[in-house]
């Protein structure tokens, strides 16, 4: 049976332009516009203009340059963020018909009307509903968060999910994170509860050499990890 020249693993059923042969799907989620530079015409991109995916990414890139950038150090803006996320895994976590793609696009309609570019979108699918919903609640719960905030932490989670998707669990690695963060049964506890016990130790020392200084709490550093 012929495999994948790329993973060498799986059966190939995808035609990619780029490297002129076919490669199975989860190589290509997992490495369009990363590994591979897939041209504007591919087939497979699919959801977002090829334009606007790169433009976002390069937005993120300029936003977030180290860690003194993360929104997430601000206590409102992860608290904020994880209303949002909380909603993705109440609602598409089982749902194995919304991956990490689905969610990005939706994120980033409701990004560009957060930053004042388009108008308020209307939901296209019952998952764009759900997550624009998502981001009107956590609107409610903090009103007094400012506008450009809620853009940035918004950006924010796109990065998240452009880190994360693709990676060892394919196009709902990001799905499976978010999910860890909120159950104990997660594919990524273990390594985020790893990472838990070790920032413990770290902040106890850190407070003892430089107690009058203050920390990020245990749960923002966690958060800018992703």
């Amino acid at each position: 049976m012929a495999k994948c020249p790329v993973c060498e693993q799986r059966k190939p059923k995808r035609t990619c332009p780029a490297l002129e042969a076919v490669i199975c799907p989860l190589c290509c989620a997992q490495k369009r516009q990363k590994e591979i530079a897939c041209p504007e015409t591919c087939p497979h991109l699919g959801g977002m203009s090829f334009q606007l995916a790169r433009s976002i990414r390069q937005e993120i890139a300029e936003t977030f340059r180290s860690e003194a950038d993360d929104v997430f150090q601000i206590p409102e803006a992860a608290f904020y963020a994880m209303v949002v996320e909380r909603v993705f895994v109440e609602h598409f976590y089982a749902n194995r018909g919304v991956d990490d793609e689905h969610i990005r696009d939706a994120c980033t309609k409701w990004y560009l009307f957060q930053a004042g570019r388009t108008p308020e979108p209307a939901p296209e699918a019952p998952h764009e509903g759900i997550i624009f919903d998502a981001f009107r609640r956590a609107d409610e719960e903090y009103p007094d968060l400012p506008d450009d905030l809620r853009a940035k932490t918004t950006l924010r989670i796109l990065r998240s999910i452009q880190k994360s998707s693709g990676g060892a669990l394919g196009n709902r690695n990001y799905l499976e994170f978010i999910y860890s963060l909120f159950h104990s049964d997660g594919r990524w506890t273990p390594t985020i509860q790893a990472h838990m016990a070790a920032d413990a130790v770290v902040a106890e020392i850190e407070e003892m050499e430089k107690p009058a200084e203050p920390r990020p709490s245990l749960l923002r550093r966690l958060l800018g990890r992703r």
